[in-house]
């Protein structure tokens, strides 16, 4: 892991405390309009449940104004997360940025790279990182967080996710199976990247899928990031999937894309625990102590299940992602 890990930052203003909710509607992803000839367009129902959850999420954790949140260090290493003190019931604890040189524990960046050894962080530099946790100020969500050369982290997207409904079902076909999404980190697998996939095991479509690199005992796993399918997309924000991490279909497209074209190259091979791939990040090793290299895409996926104290501050007003096509099919 990494002893010092700074997080810049830029004010940006909030549209809904300013604007109020007419507004902000204006203001949401342009996918959020009921568009007949999409079969990923949300329903009117859809949108009014994503945009009800906005201005409620925005009321609770966001002030009018976002400010720059200071300067964290990482934790060292082996150092145990204290949690604060839980308040009352139903309390949100209130965002205060840590002090100068002491680490943020409740941040999700902080976290993600608590664990990371020293020698593997430097290679990746888009980091996501996911909250499995089925409720709290950042459950279910998704953050994406950049990695300057210097190592500066700048989060730059914060999406709502679904995550594995963790519990024991049954698939289409009748076979038992358990809806887990597993807590660790994750590269992507660069063999695996489809427009389209149908998932055999549940009979449903997977746009814009990205598999993980991963093996699990002995095969190649089956999870990955991908778009809710119509009719799943007002699930997001809560626990829904069959064990994969599902995005809202524009943000699947544009973190596809982002990461097809500006994020390949050489990534550590990822060593093998017994017949599956460790999810500690630790790295596999030539005869000479060297890390093995690999061609990939610099990208480190980290789930946890942990709920979070407070809403992480966006370090920029990134450009929201391009909408899906009108015509864009899943068949």
């Amino acid at each position: 892991m990494r002893f010092e890990v700074v997080f810049g930052a830029a004010a940006f203003a909030v549209a809904l405390p300013l604007c109020g909710a007419a507004s902000a509607a204006d203001q949401m992803r342009p996918s959020l309009a009921v568009e007949s000839e999409n079969p990923l367009a949300l329903t009117a129902g859809e949108a009014s449940e994503i945009l009800y959850s906005a201005v409620s999420r925005s009321g609770q954790a966001a002030p009018k104004t976002l400010l720059a949140a200071g300067t964290y260090v990482a934790p060292q290493p082996g150092a145990a997360y204290q949690d604060a003190t839980p308040g009352q019931p139903g309390e949100q604890p209130a965002a205060q940025p840590a002090a100068a040189g002491t680490p943020d524990l409740s941040d999700p960046a902080t976290r993600m790279l608590a664990g990371l050894p020293d020698e593997v962080e430097p290679y990746f530099d888009l980091y996501l990182y996911v909250s499995k946790a089925e409720a709290g100020p950042i459950a279910q969500h998704m953050f994406v967080y950049t990695r300057a050369a210097d190592g500066t982290m700048s989060l730059i997207h914060d999406w709502p996710v679904s995550t594995g409904r963790e519990k024991k079902e049954k698939t289409p076909s009748g076979r038992k199976t358990f809806t887990h999404t597993p807590e660790g980190s994750f590269k992507l697998d660069p063999k695996r990247f489809h427009q389209l996939w149908k998932s055999r095991a549940w009979n449903a479509d997977m746009p814009w899928t990205m598999f993980f690199d991963l093996v699990e005992n002995g095969g190649m796993s089956g999870l990955a990031i991908h778009a809710a399918g119509k009719g799943k997309i007002s699930q997001l924000g809560r626990r829904a999937s069959g064990g994969c991490i599902r995005l809202a279909p524009e943000n699947a497209q544009y973190l596809f894309k982002l990461i097809q074209k500006d994020h390949a190259g050489l990534v550590p091979v990822f060593a093998m625990d017994g017949n599956s791939t460790n999810v500690v990040g630790e790295p596999a090793r030539n005869a000479d102590g060297s890390l093995q290299l690999v061609y990939g895409y610099k990208v480190l996926l980290h789930i946890e299940d942990y709920a979070g104290e407070h809403v992480p501050t966006l370090s920029v007003a990134a450009a929201a992602p391009v909408a899906v096509p009108a015509n864009y099919s899943t068949r």
